[in-house]
């Protein structure tokens, strides 16, 4: 009888862990009820918290794409692993593709540029930009293009660079 109150708290300890803490039921009005009351509502909280920060990035992706639809520069963003995470439309123009055969492709698979690559790498081993650096860019249509891009970096928390801003100058 002196273990049952630890069992109920071990019980309420596995929902929470398993991700279901809204199945928490306060079923006394004992210590053990109390903190498993305060421990619903602390979770409760939690959530609400979370809503309102990932309701706040969704607003805040739709501004920014909003922005750079708006630009007359094409703007790309090219992820960690080499991928294009983002292409606004003027970049698809210049890039002569859609937008959902480029996103998620390799730059390599896309276009051909030296200097844009070593201007990318040179942002990713620590240099803030580089801005207004010339650059032959040649699309998998077969163009060749001759234009100026500005790199910059995105930090992560940790002060690495996760992700790197191309914006193409004509």
């Amino acid at each position: 009888w002196r273990t049952a109150p630890v069992e109920r708290l071990r019980g309420a300890a596995r929902r929470i862990a398993t991700g279901r803490g809204k199945e928490l039921i306060p079923s006394s009005d004992d210590e053990v009820g109390e903190v498993t009351r305060a421990l619903k509502e602390a979770l409760t909280r939690l959530e609400e918290s979370d809503q309102k920060k990932t309701h706040k990035i969704f607003e805040m992706k739709k501004l920014i794409r909003a922005l750079l639809a708006r630009l007359d520069e094409g703007v790309f963003v090219v992820g960690r692993g080499g991928q294009i995470d983002y292409v606004s439309e003027r970049a698809t123009r210049v890039l002569g593709s859609e937008k959902h055969h480029l996103e998620g492709k390799p730059l390599e698979d896309v276009c051909f540029s030296p200097l844009l690559v070593d201007s990318i790498d040179r942002v990713r081993s620590g240099n803030t930009a580089d801005k207004d650096i010339p650059i032959v860019l040649e699309p998998a249509d077969g163009r060749v293009l001759k234009m100026n891009a500005s790199v910059v970096g995105v930090q992560d928390q940790d002060g690495r660079v996760s992700r790197v801003v191309v914006v193409l100058h004509a």
